[in-house]
């Protein structure tokens, strides 16, 4: 679960940072929104092929 998304942020734009940085190294992502007041919710699932994956996108993230 990555958490803190901001909520402008659109599901390519997050896709393609996502891509950029472990691209092949997930899965599965699912970018929570709200559909009933049409916004996100500030958050997305992350599924990555290899549990060792997870370092890879912690090291490539920059720090808050």
């Amino acid at each position: 679960m990555l958490r803190n998304i901001p909520n402008k942020l659109r599901r390519d734009e997050f896709k393609g940072l996502l891509d950029e940085k472990v691209r092949g190294l997930y899965d599965f992502m699912y970018f929570r929104m709200d559909f009933d007041n049409s916004s996100k919710v500030g958050y997305a699932f992350i599924n990555f092929v290899r549990f060792e994956d997870i370092v890879t996108f912690f090291n490539a993230s920059p720090p808050d």
